[in-house]
């Protein structure tokens, strides 16, 4: 094997791949933890779930500028320690979230926080296939099967923290009349030993920071950071022909844009359509880390490489949504239609990457 560093013992490689499963699975906290306590933060904040819309926006951009940086910072420092501080800021930047006195003051936590969001996704991935690098496919799955542990979890924390109902659909009820104010004031003196959705944001927040401290120091203990080598998947690039560099840049094009649908058609249908979203994403859970180890065995995913995969997720989790928002309401139909023609591009990439694997595999 060609290392950068020294090897792991197996005991290290497994201390690391726990830390990276507790992050990941704090990162699905962390993204589904706004979701059941929106309504809570607009209530707070007073303003409506429309205005509040714009913080998934903010969290998309800033997953986006993450994933961007986070490939060229985790290749120009060292990569375990650029992680832990990513988890110690997700999980500071997550609790102050319900701290936060304005939505412009709302908005730009979210997006400081989708950056080092974006740095964990990006990061965690590739570290689970350079510390399994011969079969890395069941720890990539694994991986990915924490962060949706996660997501489930995430809401059982928060529910009984959550403002009752009976505020919130009073507030909304109200938005626009004066009386609503004291009327707020009066239900929230009935029930201020409810209303600490602070709790929920700090427990999620506690335990992401609390990985970040662990995972730094497991990295002063021993700094060793082993690395694949382009030698290990073919040959370097810098040598290769250039038929050979197109045909890896086209994978690499082709990974990024299947990505980008995948990543839009889990967010825009998996939510907007709840009679089919568990069949949804049941059928969908296996394809980003699937596709993500496969091509792994062909070319090489460096840092950067993988921060244009998270990229393209990024960025299809934030354009797909949007545009499906703006005619859902005027053509319901465009739902399914929509999600007939992603599905059918999704499809038709892959079917072009597999082609292109085969022909560089030749």
């Amino acid at each position: 094997m060609g290392l950068e560093r020294k090897d792991l013992t197996l005991c290290e490689r497994s201390l690391r791949t726990i830390l990276l499963y507790g992050g990941f699975l704090c990162l699905g906290m962390c993204f589904s933890v706004v979701g059941p306590t929106l309504q809570d933060l607009a209530f707070k904040l007073n303003t409506n779930t429309s205005n509040m819309a714009t913080i998934y926006t903010a969290r998309s951009g800033g997953l986006i500028i993450g994933c961007l940086i986070g490939g060229l910072l985790l290749e120009r420092f060292h990569r375990v320690r650029v992680l832990a501080v990513s988890y110690f800021c997700s999980g500071v930047f997550t609790g102050l979230l319900p701290w936060c006195a304005s939505l412009e003051l709302l908005i730009g936590v979210m997006l400081l926080n989708g950056i080092n969001m974006g740095m964990v996704d990006t990061a965690s991935t590739v570290w689970c296939l350079d510390l399994w690098r011969v079969k890395p496919g069941p720890f990539v799955h694994a991986l990915h099967f924490s962060f949706s542990v996660g997501t489930f979890i995430a809401p059982l924390i928060a529910e009984p923290f959550l403002i009752p109902t009976q505020i919130t659909n009073t507030r909304a009820a109200n938005f626009n009349e004066t009386k609503s104010r004291n009327l707020k004031e009066l239900l929230m003196q009935e029930y201020e030993a409810n209303y600490y959705e602070e709790i929920s944001y700090g427990v999620i927040g506690l335990f992401m920071a609390a990985i970040g401290i662990v995972t730094f120091a497991v990295s002063l203990v021993n700094s060793a950071d082993p690395k694949r080598v382009p030698e290990q998947h073919h040959s370097n690039p810098k040598l290769q022909p250039w038929p050979t560099r197109l045909l890896v840049a086209a994978i690499i094009l082709l990974v990024l844009l299947h990505f980008l649908i995948y990543g839009g058609i889990e967010i825009a249908y998996g939510q907007l359509i709840a009679t089919y979203a568990v069949v949804l994403q049941e059928g969908m859970s296996a394809i980003y880390p699937a596709t993500y180890s496969w091509v792994s065995g062909h070319i090489h995913v460096s840092n950067r490489i993988g921060g244009l995969f998270a990229v393209g997720t990024a960025a299809g989790e934030m354009i797909v949504p949007f545009v499906v928002g703006q005619f859902i309401e005027v053509q319901p139909r465009f739902v399914m239609d929509s999600a007939a023609l992603c599905s059918s591009l999704m499809v038709l990439f892959f079917l072009v990457l597999f082609l292109c694997v085969n022909r560089l595999k030749s």
